[in-house]
């Protein structure tokens, strides 16, 4: 319940502060120029989901981890969604690089790449497992993604 609760208040949170930009416009995505190799990943996505994605600014509720600037999901009607940090909507070149490394983690998820979520009922001897475990699960499955498209992320000049 209580991994619940802290998702949901991110969430809120989140989206109650964020800045709702439409990712796709003419002069580019969220009005900056992104390198072909990214251009190319949001079209990709948005042809996978049948959806454009939506790009999100706001500020991270869980201020355990500042180094939090990005996320990235696929929400229940299929909408690909990214977060970014507000803080970096001025800074063109991080965002750029914030917006790729998020778009990889998009494109996993379109290609059905797995993600595991504990169920309600499954119960460890600290408590719930989605409440004390969950966590564990998020940090194995971004070290997997991170090593799959790390070299892609570098070729396309990306750290």
């Amino acid at each position: 319940m209580f991994f619940k609760k802290r998702l949901f208040l991110f969430f809120a949170v989140l989206f109650l502060l964020n800045k709702n930009v439409p990712a796709q416009t003419d002069v580019g995505f969220i009005g900056i120029k992104l390198r072909p190799e990214v251009q190319s990943l949001i079209s990709e996505i948005e042809k996978k989901t049948g959806r454009k994605i939506q790009l999100n600014f706001g500020e991270f509720s869980d201020a355990s981890d500042e180094s939090m600037i990005g996320s990235s999901f696929i929400d229940d009607d299929g909408t690909p969604v990214v977060n970014i940090r507000f803080d970096l909507k001025h800074q063109p070149k991080k965002l750029e690089a914030v917006i790729a490394h998020e778009l990889f983690h998009l494109r996993l998820r379109a290609d059905g790449f797995p993600v595991f979520l504990w169920s309600p009922k499954v119960k460890t001897h600290k408590g719930l497992a989605q409440d004390v475990e969950q966590s564990n699960v998020n940090d194995l499955l971004s070290l997997v993604e991170h090593r799959i498209f790390k070299s892609e992320m570098e070729k396309s000049g990306f750290n």
